[in-house]
């Protein structure tokens, strides 16, 4: 090959990369992959580092929470968050974008406690990290073999909460292990799996004196080393408290039309005052409750059912049918027991929710007759699943329910809440997505997977809240009985904002069923926000003509 021909298959490789550097500029991603620091306090301004890839920086930030006020500075990967003395206290979720693009949401929380960052070297029990009174602490294991540990004074007969939230809500590829040590190194207590992949401790210190809280972890998905791990991923969040730390209302569940006393479960709440909740238009969906002084919110189920508690010796109790009732379950494999109504052939749904609102509880539901005999059990499909099924009673009378848990365990987080009510036809919407990406002004579809229960088969009426100025949605093609798909195609005129909105569903002539859809991830809680925006076409960008 001559030289010059070699020159010429040169100029038009360097053509050929000059145009595929245009393009990925033109595709460059605004990736979010975390937060450090891990949250803020309410009243605070912070600076942040933000994790990911930001080939256009500065770029914007939406956050689900109206009272956090997120500014990038000039520093590429680093912002100043606002939150005011408004903002509720608990997670929330913050989505980067620019105009080519936008990212997937991640997990921010916010608090009342001072918050602190991890400080190396802090591996050792003879060398903790302070920690003076109730902190939310950031930290990170930042390699393999990585431990922390921080101290904290007790009083005798204080108790300490150390909660770690990090495979939950975080998303880190970690299985964290807790444990309270002495200064000496002996350990006093430990958890490994408490909240799932999380840890938590309660202990009461048998003595005045300083406690070593360790933090350490293997992989969340077990690989070959036998090694503890670490990683620019491994971050976590360590709440350590001896003041009030509510986990749960009680009971778990009230009804969406009334209002009242909720009390709380937890520790150090001796003195903390009972919370009054007000009706809801959701019905069906959680309730954040919070306050000043607490160190986490809780999450309080509103159900179109009155809802009561069921006390530990129930057995001569019998509840009028629909029931919405909460439990926590009793040691030693003992059942909680209650007895209902029941009319031969009139179908019931009968639900037991725990993990799904947070709880560690594998409910298994025993159904037996007036003479104690065996009717039916209901058992979760999987585990870390809902209990629920269909009961169809052969003959009018009194039929008694037994709740315990699949595997014995007790705990404070193996708590349950059951609803039996009349079988009727019913429905369920899952969201493939959270976002919508219109590119060029073309048209974009949304597919929600319709969930029929019992028989369902009316219509399902879909409207779009909060969309941005300009963009618009309709139905693809008229609903009709059976849908397993509902399409929605969303259009924007050019130049239109990206912004969030919210989609609400209801059974067609039953306005009473009105309900936002919720997006579903796992290790997450349930949101209603989903993501639009438009991208315009890169002026820049040319495709290469083919001979």
């Amino acid at each position: 090959m001559s030289i010059a021909i070699s020159f010429r298959y040169l100029r038009v490789g360097l053509l050929l990369l000059g145009l595929t550097l245009v393009w990925s500029k033109a595709d460059a991603a605004t990736v979010l992959t975390g937060f450090y620091p891990t949250g803020a306090k309410l009243g605070s301004k912070t600076e942040i580092r933000v994790s990911g890839s930001f080939d256009n920086w500065p770029v914007s930030f939406w956050c689900s929470n109206p009272e956090i006020k997120i500014v990038p500075l000039s520093k590429k990967g680093t912002v100043s968050l606002e939150a005011s003395n408004k903002a509720q206290i608990g997670p929330c979720w913050i989505r980067a974008y620019d105009s080519k693009g936008f990212s997937t949401e991640k997990v921010f929380f916010l608090g009342n406690y001072s918050e602190s960052t991890e400080t190396e070297p802090n591996d050792l029990p003879a060398s903790p990290q302070k920690i003076l009174g109730p902190t939310a602490l950031s930290g990170k294991l930042q390699k393999a073999g990585d431990v922390d540990c921080y101290s904290y004074s007790l009083k005798k007969g204080e108790t300490l909460i150390a909660s770690v939230t990090a495979n939950q809500f975080l998303q880190a590829p970690m299985d964290a292990i807790l444990q309270v040590v002495s200064p000496d190194g002996f350990v006093l207590a430990q958890d490994h799996d408490e909240k799932k992949l999380d840890p938590e401790i309660v202990f009461k210190a048998p003595n005045t004196g300083d406690f070593i809280i360790r933090v350490f972890a293997f992989p969340s998905t077990p690989d070959s080393s036998i090694h503890f791990a670490g990683g620019d991923t491994y971050n976590y969040r360590l709440t350590l408290t001896n003041g009030p730390f509510p986990i749960a209302p009680w009971p778990l569940a009230f009804g969406a039309h009334d209002k009242g006393e909720v009390g709380l479960k937890g520790w150090n709440l001796e003195g903390v005052e009972p919370v009054q909740v007000s009706p809801t238009i959701f019905s069906g969906e959680s309730e954040i409750l919070w306050r000043y002084n607490w160190s986490q919110p809780v999450n309080l189920l509103r159900t179109p059912e009155k809802s009561v508690i069921l006390p530990p010796s129930s057995s001569n109790l019998t509840l009028t049918i629909p029931v919405s009732l909460s439990l926590e379950s009793r040691p030693k494999m003992e059942a909680n027991v209650f007895s209902f109504h029941a009319i031969k052939g009139k179908p019931l749904d009968v639900i037991a929710q725990s993990d799904s609102l947070g709880w560690q509880m594998n409910p298994v539901l025993r159904i037996k007759d007036s003479k104690g005999g065996l009717v039916q059990i209901f058992e979760p499909s999987t585990l870390h699943k809902d209990t629920e099924g269909i009961f169809t009673s052969k003959s009018d009378g009194i039929y008694t329910m037994e709740i315990s848990d699949l595997f014995g365990h007790h705990s404070a987080r193996h708590l349950c809440h059951i609803t039996i009510r009349e079988s009727i036809p019913g429905w369920d919407l899952k969201a493939v997505t959270d976002s919508i990406k219109l590119e060029h002004d073309k048209p974009t579809e949304l597919t929600l997977n319709q969930i029929p229960k019992n028989g369902f088969k009316n219509l399902i009426e879909i409207e779009a809240t909060g969309l941005p100025e300009g963009m618009k949605m309709v139905r693809k093609e008229p609903g009709k009985p059976g849908d397993k798909t509902i399409a929605l195609v969303f259009s924007a005129k050019p130049n239109s904002k990206p912004g969030a909105f919210q989609l609400w569903a209801w059974t067609k002539g039953d306005p009473g069923t009105k309900r936002r859809v919720q997006i579903t991830q796992e290790n997450l809680p349930t949101r209603p926000d989903f993501w639009i925006q438009l991208i315009p076409a890169d002026p820049t960008a040319s495709p290469v003509k083919s001979k």
